[in-house]
C-alpha cells in the first residue's frame, strides 16, 4: 500500500481531497441566460411588499446570511458552468436547430415501408422496441419537421451545473399533433410513431453534421421506449466544466385524454387476467411524462427569473450526484430534472399538505431543506400524495407507490421509483436534515462533499450480477408493462433476490451500472448493461442464521411455493418446539463459510431461477476481504465471541477479590481498565495468548480518613494492602501464583505497585488500588508555583490511569455491545496501524475512538454491519480530516451540549495560537470523560506521524476507490521510507514463541514467559532513552520481526558543534558537525546484542 510513499512527509496544507470527486473547478462567471426569460422590473418588483424600499430589504437579506448560506453559494458557483464554455454548447446549439428545422415533409405512408425506406440508405435505424408492429399493420407514419425547438426543463434556466461527468443541455423538440390519431396512446402506437420520427432527426443530422459531432441513441432514464439522440462533440475536452453533451427530447403537447393515462387504467390490450385487463401504470406515465414536458419546463422557467430557486436547484443537482441518485429507472428513477420539478411544484401547487408550501421569499438552503423535508416524509409512500387536485376533475385512484401527483398534467413524479428506492432516497433525506440541524457548518462537507455512492463504503456487501437475457421468456411483453426485457429482468432479480434473503438484510438494492445507449445504426435492445449492481446492508442479529424456517406442513400451498424455490435446498424438519416445517439448512463447516451464508444465497437463488452458470458470474466487492480479516484475526464470525473466555475469567478475578474479606477496609468498587475487556485487543488473551498478556484490573476501598497525607506513605500503603491480598490468594486452588510487582520506582510519588496474579485457567491479570486522596494531595502540589509542574505530571499519570481509562473501557464496552461489528472493526483498525509500524506512535485509545466515530457520529452512511466497511468508512474519515482546525466529538451517552462542536473547535484554535508547532494534541478528540481532550491524543500520534497517518490514508482510500481493490494491499508496508531497518531474531521474542507453543495443546502449562514483558518494547524504549529525539523508531507489535528507524532531519544536515550534543557526530566543515549514521548503529547493535539479527543503512 504505503510502497509509493517514500518519506514521512506532511500532507498538503489545502485539504481538498474530499473535493476531487466532484470534478470541479474554481470557474465561476455568471452563466448566460437562454431563452425567453423575463427580467423586468415589473416582474422582479412582485417579490417585494408594497412599502418596502428595495434597497432596505435586501439588506435585511444580506444581515440575514449565514455562514452556511455562504458556503452553499459558493459551491454553486464552483459548479456552475460559465459562460465561456456555454458559448461553445450553444454555438453547436444553434446548428442543430438550423438542421432540425429543414427536416424534410414527406406524405403519410406505411409503417414498415417507411421504415424501410428510411434505413435503406444505411445513415440510421429506427430504434424500434419490442413488441414491433405486426406485418400487417395499418400504422401511417410521416416525416415532419419539429413544431418548436427550445431549451428543455435542464436548461431553460439558463444555469448549467457540472458533474463528475460534464453537463448537459437538454433540447426539446416538440412533435407535431397531425402525426398521432387520437387513439395511438394504446398498444405502444405513440411510441413507435415517436421513434420514427426521431430516426428522421437522427438521419437529418448525420447528413449534415456528422463529420463534427458523435451521434447515439440513449435511452431516456433507461426507458428502452422513449429513446433521444445524444451529441457530444469529436473533439471533447477531458475537463467536466467543458465536457458536454446536447440531449435532443422528442415531446408532445398534451393531446391524449388524461383520464384515459392514469394509474388505474389499461393501454396495452395483451394484458389481462382472468379476462380482465390489468392496469399499465409504468407505460401510462410514460406517455403523460411526454406530454407534460413542456408544460413543466414553463414552470421551471417561470421560477428561474429567482436566483434562489436556481441555487437550490444547484444544491440538489451536487446533493443527488454525491448519493447516485439518477432520474434512469433502474438508477432510482429521481435526479436533477425532478428536483426542479418538485420544487416549482412545492413553490406554486395548491393543495400541498400543512409545512410543504415553499415561499418564494426563502433562500436557497431554506428551499434546499424544504425539498428534503418532503422527501424525508412517510405520505410519499403510505398516502396518495397529490397536489393540485382542488384544481382538476380527475379521479385519482390508489393504484402505485410511491406517488407525488400533480393532478394538472396527472403524472406521478415517482412513478420509476419502487419502494426501496423511495426509502434510500428518504433516508439520505433524513440524515441530511440531521446533520443541518446538528452543525450546519461543520458538517456541509457531509452532506455536498461526501461521495456517498461508493459501494464498499456504503453497504455491507456489494457486488455485480451478470444479464442473462436468454433466459427471460419471449412473451415477457404479455406479463408487464415494463419497456423492455431487461427491465423486465430485473424485476424478476429483484423479486427472488427478497425472497432469498427475507429479513437478513435491512437493505436490498439493485441498480443499472451502465447507460444504454447505441449507435444510431444499431437498436438499443443490442446494448443493454452486461451486469447489474447490487448493495445489501445487513441485519446485524439474523443474516448469519443456519436455518431459514418455512411453512409449517398444514398449510400445503405455502409449502408447495417454499419447494419450488428452494428446490433441493428444501427439507422438512422437525423442530425443539414440536414444529414440522419446511426449512433451508446452510451448512458452514468453519466459521468463514457462515460469514458468506448472505453471499451463498445470492449465488444459490440465482444460479436456481436465472441461469445455472450465472451464480459462479457472481463478483462480490469484499469478499476478498472478509477471507483476509478472518484469516489474520479470527475464524469466528462474530468476533466479539472470542473474547467470552476473556469475560468469564475477568468475572472470577473479580469475585476473588471481593471474597476477601479478612483486611480493614472493604472493596467498593472495581473497573475493567484493559483492551481485552473492551473486545479490541488485537491479540485476544486466551485465544491468540496466554499467559504473557496481562490484563488490567482498578479497584478501590471504602473511604477512610486514616489513609497517609503524603504521596509516598500512600504508596507505602497500598503496597501493604497488596502483600495482604497477594498472601491471600497465594492460598487460593484457581491461583496459581501471586505477587506484589514494582512499577515507576525512579517516582515514588507516583502509583508504584500492582498486584499480579496467574489464574489456573491461564489468565493473568494486574490489580492497582486507587485511592482519591492522591489526586487530592496532587492538586496541592499544581497549586504551589514552585511544585506546579510536578503536580501537573503527576495529577495527569493518575487521572490517566485510573479515571479515564477505566471511564473510556466502560464506554467502548457499551458500543461494542450496541454494534457486535465493533469488535472485528476495531482489530482490523489496529492491525492496519500496527502493519503501516505505527505500534508506538498511536495509543490504541485513539484507535478505539477512531472507529467508535464510524459508530456514533452522524456520518454520510448509514450504521454498518461490517467490521470491513466500518475500517473503510475510518480511512475515508482520516483522508478528510483536517485535524489541524477541526476537532472530534464523540459523544458516546448524548449528554454532551448541542453547542459542543463549536466549544471544542474554540477551544482548538486557541490551542493552535498557543501552541504553533503543535507539540501537543494533533488529534483533539472530545468525549464526555475528556472534554479537553487531555488524555486522548494529548501526546501521541507527534504532528509528524499525524501526517503520515493522513498520507497513508489517502492512499488506501485511493485503492478502494479502484473498480478491482487489492485489499491486502492496503496492509502492506514498504521498508524503503526508513533510514535503518533492524531485524530481530524471532526465536528471543515471546511473541513467536507463544505462536509455536499454541500448535501444541499439551505444551500451554509450559510457559515460562515473564507476563507483561516485551522485549522488543523494552528495547525500543532503552535506544529512544539513549539518543532521545535524535531518532525514531517504527514497528508492528503483532509481527515484530522488524525495526524501522529514521534520523531526525534537523541532525541530518550541518550545524554548528554544541558541548552538550547527545549522539554521535562527525565533523564536516569547520564548527559544522552531522551525525555519524554508522556510529549510531554500532551503538544500537551493542545495546541490542543477541536480539539482533541484522541491521542495514538504507541512507
Amino acid at each position: 500500500m504505503s510502497a509509493s510513499e517514500k518519506v514521512l512527509s506532511e500532507p498538503s496544507n489545502n485539504f481538498t481531497g474530499q473535493n476531487e470527486s466532484m470534478n470541479v473547478t474554481n470557474d465561476s462567471n455568471d452563466s448566460l441566460k437562454h431563452g425567453t426569460q423575463s427580467t423586468n422590473d415589473s416582474a422582479n418588483r412582485k417579490r417585494f411588499k408594497a412599502g418596502v424600499d428595495r434597497e432596505d430589504l435586501e439588506n435585511l437579506t444580506l444581515s440575514k446570511t449565514s455562514a452556511f448560506d455562504l458556503q452553499a453559494a459558493e459551491l454553486v458557483r464552483e459548479v456552475s458552468v460559465s459562460n465561456k464554455y456555454l458559448k461553445v454548447a450553444l454555438s453547436l446549439v444553434e446548428k442543430l436547430k438550423k438542421v432540425l428545422k429543414g427536416v424534410p415533409d414527406e406524405e403519410e405512408s406505411n409503417f414498415w415501408q417507411a421504415c424501410n425506406k428510411l434505413e435503406k440508405s444505411g445513415t440510421v435505424k429506427v430504434p424500434l422496441h419490442k413488441p414491433y408492429p405486426a406485418e400487417d399493420t395499418n400504422i401511417k407514419v410521416k416525416s415532419s419537421s419539429p413544431v418548436s425547438i427550445s431549451p428543455g426543463i435542464l436548461s431553460c434556466s439558463g444555469k448549467h451545473f457540472s458533474t463528475p461527468n460534464g453537463w448537459v443541455y437538454d433540447l426539446l423538440v416538440e412533435m407535431p399533433q397531425t402525426l398521432f390519431t387520437p387513439k395511438d396512446f394504446l398498444n405502444n402506437r405513440y411510441f413507435h410513431k415517436r421513434q420514427y420520427f426521431l430516426a428522421c432527426l437522427a438521419k437529418e443530422i448525420v447528413q449534415k453534421l456528422g463529420s463534427d459531432v458523435e451521434v447515439k441513441y440513449v435511452a431516456l432514464h433507461g426507458d428502452v421506449r422513449r429513446p433521444i439522440i445524444k451529441i457530444k462533440p469529436v473533439n471533447e475536452d477531458s475537463s467536466a466544466r467543458k465536457r458536454f453533451s446536447i440531449d435532443i427530447i422528442p415531446c408532445v403537447a398534451p393531446f391524449f385524454p388524461t383520464s384515459k393515462l392514469l394509474a388505474h387504467k389499461n393501454c396495452l390490450r395483451n394484458l389481462s387476467a382472468d379476462e380482465e385487463l390489468l392496469p399499465t401504470p409504468f407505460y401510462n406515465a410514460s406517455i403523460l411524462e411526454d406530454q407534460s414536458t413542456l408544460y413543466y419546463r414553463d414552470l421551471v422557467k417561470k421560477y428561474s427569473i429567482n436566483s434562489q430557486f436556481i441555487e437550490a436547484c444547484g444544491l440538489g443537482s451536487v446533493w443527488l450526484n454525491m448519493r447516485g441518485f439518477c432520474s434512469g429507472m433502474h438508477q432510482y428513477g429521481f435526479g436533477h430534472r425532478e428536483w426542479c420539478i418538485m420544487l416549482s411544484l412545492l413553490m406554486s401547487a395548491s393543495g400541498l399538505p400543512t409545512g410543504s408550501v415553499l415561499s418564494a421569499y426563502l433562500n436557497a438552503t431554506q428551499l434546499f431543506k424544504g425539498v428534503l423535508q418532503v422527501l424525508s416524509s412517510d405520505s410519499l409512500s403510505n398516502s396518495l400524495h397529490k397536489v393540485n387536485h382542488d384544481k382538476s376533475p380527475l379521479a385519482i385512484v390508489d393504484q402505485s407507490s410511491p406517488t407525488f401527483i400533480d393532478c394538472s398534467t396527472g403524472l406521478n413524479l415517482l412513478y420509476k421509483m419502487n419502494q426501496t428506492y423511495l426509502d434510500c432516497l428518504k433516508t439520505s433525506s433524513l440524515h441530511s436534515l440531521k446533520l443541518l440541524n446538528e452543525n450546519e457548518i461543520v458538517n456541509f462537507p457531509k452532506v455536498f462533499l461526501t461521495r456517498v455512492n461508493v459501494p464498499i463504503l456504503e453497504f455491507d456487501v456489494s457486488g455485480t450480477i451478470p444479464v442473462h437475457l436468454e433466459t427471460t421468456s419471449e412473451n415477457y411483453t404479455d406479463l408487464t408493462d415494463l419497456d423492455s426485457k431487461f427491465s423486465y429482468y430485473i424485476s424478476q432479480l429483484w423479486n427472488i433476490l427478497r425472497i432469498g434473503l427475507n429479513d437478513r438484510v435491512n437493505r436490498l438494492v439493485l441498480s443499472q451500472s451502465e447507460v444504454i445507449s447505441s449507435d444510431v445504426k444499431d437498436l438499443l435492445e443490442n446494448s443493454y448493461p452486461s451486469k447489474i449492481s447490487f448493495g445489501l446492508l445487513l441485519n446485524s442479529e439474523v443474516s448469519l442464521r443456519l436455518v431459514d424456517v418455512g411453512p409449517s406442513l398444514e398449510d400445503s400451498e405455502a409449502t408447495t411455493k417454499f419447494r419450488e424455490f428452494w428446490g433441493e435446498k428444501s427439507e422438512l424438519r422437525k423442530f425443539k418446539d414440536g414444529r414440522i416445517a419446511e426449512s433451508v439448512y446452510w451448512e458452514s463447516s468453519t466459521p468463514s463459510e457462515r460469514s458468506q451464508i448472505p453471499m451463498r444465497i445470492i449465488r444459490y437463488v440465482v444460479d436456481c431461477h436465472i441461469s445455472n452458470k450465472c451464480g459462479e458470474m457472481v463478483k462480490f466487492h469484499n469478499e476478498e476481504f472478509q477471507i483476509f480479516s478472518h484469516a489474520k484475526l479470527s475464524p469466528n464470525v462474530d468476533t466479539y465471541n472470542d473474547y467470552v473466555p476473556v469475560t468469564e475469567a475477568y468475572n472470577e478475578a473479580v469475585k476473588t477479590l471481593h471474597n476477601f474479606s479478612d483486611i480493614p477496609l472493604s472493596i467498593s468498587e472495581v473497573l475493567p481498565a484493559d483492551e481485552a475487556l473492551r473486545y479490541s485487543c488485537s491479540r485476544v488473551p486466551g485465544y491468540d495468548t496466554f499467559a504473557t498478556t496481562p490484563i488490567n484490573i482498578v479497584f478501590q476501598f471504602e473511604s477512610s480518613s486514616r489513609w497517609p497525607d503524603e504521596l509516598e506513605g500512600i504508596q507505602r500503603a497500598k503496597i501493604a494492602f497488596l502483600l495482604k491480598i497477594a498472601e491471600y490468594m497465594e492460598g487460593l486452588e484457581n491461583v496459581e501464583k501471586a505477587a506484589v510487582g514494582l512499577e515507576n520506582t525512579d517516582h515514588p510519588a507516583l502509583n508504584c505497585c500492582f498486584l499480579q496474579v496467574l489464574y489456573t485457567n491461564g489468565f493473568t491479570f494486574r490489580y492497582r488500588i486507587r485511592n482519591d486522596r492522591e489526586a487530592a494531595l496532587w492538586k496541592t502540589l499544581e497549586r504551589n508555583p514552585a511544585t506546579r509542574q510536578k503536580g501537573q505530571e503527576g495529577l495527569y499519570t493518575y487521572d490517566h490511569i485510573f479515571k479515564f481509562i477505566p471511564q473510556h473501557t466502560l464506554a467502548i464496552q457499551a458500543i461494542c455491545q450496541e454494534h457486535r461489528s465493533y469488535s472485528m472493526a476495531v482489530r482490523l483498525a489496529k492491525h492496519w496501524f500496527y502493519s503501516h509500524m505505527l505500534t508506538n506512535h498511536v495509543s490504541d485509545e485513539v484507535i478505539e475512538l477512531l472507529i467508535a466515530s464510524v459508530y456514533v457520529n452522524s456520518n454520510a452512511w448509514q450504521a454498518t454491519a461490517s467490521g470491513e466497511t466500518a475500517l473503510c468508512r475510518m480511512l475515508h474519515f482520516l483522508a478528510n480530516w483536517d485535524w489541524r482546525f477541526e476537532p472530534l466529538v464523540i459523544d458516546f451517552r448524548q449528554r454532551l451540549p448541542t453547542n459542543i462542536q463549536s466549544q471544542a473547535a474554540e477551544k482548538l484554535e486557541i490551542l493552535r495560537k498557543q501552541d504553533v508547532s503543535m507539540n501537543r494534541n494533533p488529534f483533539y478528540i472530545v468525549v464526555d470523560y475528556d472534554l479537553e481532550s487531555k488524555h486522548v491524543g494529548w501526546k501521541t500520534p507527534t504532528k509528524m506521524i499525524a501526517n503520515r497517518i493522513t498520507v497513508l490514508a489517502r492512499a488506501a482510500v485511493s485503492e478502494l476507490m479502484k473498480p478491482v481493490t487489492n485489499f491486502k494491499s492496503l496492509f502492506n508496508s514498504s521498508m524503503d521510507a526508513y533510514h535503518f531497518v533492524i531485524e530481530l531474531h524471532a526465536a528471543n521474542i515471546p511473541t513467536y514463541r507463544e505462536n509455536a507453543k499454541l500448535k501444541y495443546k499439551n505444551l500451554k502449562s509450559l510457559s515460562t514467559e515473564r507476563p507483561g514483558f516485551s522485549p522488543v518494547s523494552a528495547f525500543i524504549e532503552e535506544i529512544q532513552n539513549a539518543f532521545n529525539d535524535s531518532i525514531y523508531l517504527f514497528y508492528n507489535k503483532d509481527d515484530p520481526k522488524t525495526i524501522g528507524g529514521i534520523f531526525n532531519p534537523a541532525i541530518m544536515n550541518p550545524r554548528h558543534f554544541k558541548i552538550n550534543i547527545n549522539y554521535p557526530f562527525k565533523v564536516v566543515e569547520k564548527d559544522s558537525v552531522v551525525v555519524d549514521t554508522t556510529a549510531v548503529c554500532q551503538q544500537i547493535q551493542q545495546i541490542g546484542g543477541d536480539l539482533i539479527k541484522s541491521l542495514r543503512l538504507q541512507i
